[in-house]
């Protein structure tokens, strides 16, 4: 299968689907009805109390809401690698990626607000990848604000993501105040209009933001979970190491874009702290930039054997945990 999603085939988009609901179809047929946790916003809430008010005859939609954002999320983040150049060649590798690590764990699957949350941010990192090329940076940084401001609607902790705004305006244009003062303003919008109505409409007493819980997670995981992050690991690192290596042949804006991507992931490692939460839906977040690396362990190594070993054993422990362990 790497080398199938290797080519830049425009029939891969069609094989892509069959592949995402080959990995997820369990899921779909055995819908999880969402728990809602206590950072989870608002706008997360009136989704779910929404469709559960429907009866339950409409839990069907949980799985397919969140299946629809997975293969979105797939198809959008490898659209922006191809324009971000992050491969030498164009190819279909983090979309199958994703769609194979994020069938690994069973919280993955489930719609959840840092699953919605996850679309948001992706927006927010290609937006950042290219701000130093905008021709109008001081709109794209107040759309970028907003789009987080809405985030956090949706989940909280998403607010993580001003250090990537932060750091990745310092590692790619010269400090201007209006740019850094646009981004704020953006981020406070959504907040400006909503207090707004809430106090138009006489709520603002009764109505109660989410809350961040600083925690250390505690995560209850079974043997093939456990087995399953350390096949994760291996496979990270050995693509870390391979985009590293290759590292100085991209260009300098590709570089600046995989940078990015490493802040990325290690702001979404830090999601979980942020929450109380003894499952793994909190990390899912990291599960893109995540893909992205170890789809460097399938894109450059120069004999087939190891990455297709590799991917079949993601596969074969997807299709074993989605099927034999409860």
């Amino acid at each position: 299968m790497t080398g199938v999603f290797k080519a830049n085939n425009p029939y891969n988009t069609f094989l892509l689907m069959g592949y995402a609901i080959l990995l997820k179809l369990h899921f779909i047929l055995h819908p999880a009805v969402p728990v809602i946790q206590t950072n989870d916003g608002f706008l997360f809430k009136i989704i779910v109390q929404q469709i559960q008010g429907w009866g339950s005859h409409f839990t069907f939609l949980f799985p397919l809401i969140a299946f629809f954002l997975i293969f979105m999320q797939a198809m959008l983040f490898n659209e922006i690698s191809r324009e971000q150049k992050l491969f030498q060649k164009p190819n279909y590798l983090i979309g199958m990626t994703f769609m194979l690590i994020t069938s690994l764990f069973s919280e993955w699957n489930t719609l959840s607000a840092p699953l919605i949350a996850g679309s948001f941010l992706i927006w927010i990192w290609a937006k950042m990848s290219a701000i130093s090329q905008e021709k109008k940076p001081l709109t794209t940084l107040f759309n970028i604000g907003l789009v987080l401001g809405i985030a956090t609607f949706f989940y909280l902790p998403s607010i993580l993501f001003v250090a990537l705004i932060i750091l990745g305006l310092l590692f790619t244009r010269p400090f201007r105040p209006s740019e850094w003062l646009l981004s704020i303003i953006g981020l406070l919008t959504p907040y400006y209009f909503f207090s707004s109505y809430l106090f138009i409409t006489d709520h603002w007493t009764n109505f109660h933001f989410a809350k961040m819980i600083i925690a250390s997670p505690v995560v209850l995981l079974n043997k093939t979970e456990i087995v399953s992050l350390w096949i994760l690991l291996i496979g990270s690192l050995w693509g870390l190491g391979m985009m590293r290596k290759n590292f100085f042949r991209q260009l300098v804006q590709t570089r600046k874009s995989w940078n990015l991507i490493q802040l990325y992931l290690s702001l979404a490692l830090l999601f979980p702290f942020l929450s109380y939460n003894n499952d793994l839906s909190n990390w899912i977040i990291a599960a893109l930039p995540l893909s992205s690396l170890i789809s460097c362990a399938f894109f450059y190594p120069e004999r087939r054997i190891f990455p297709m070993v590799y991917h079949w054993i993601l596969f074969l422990l997807a299709f074993f945990s989605e099927y034999f362990v409860k």
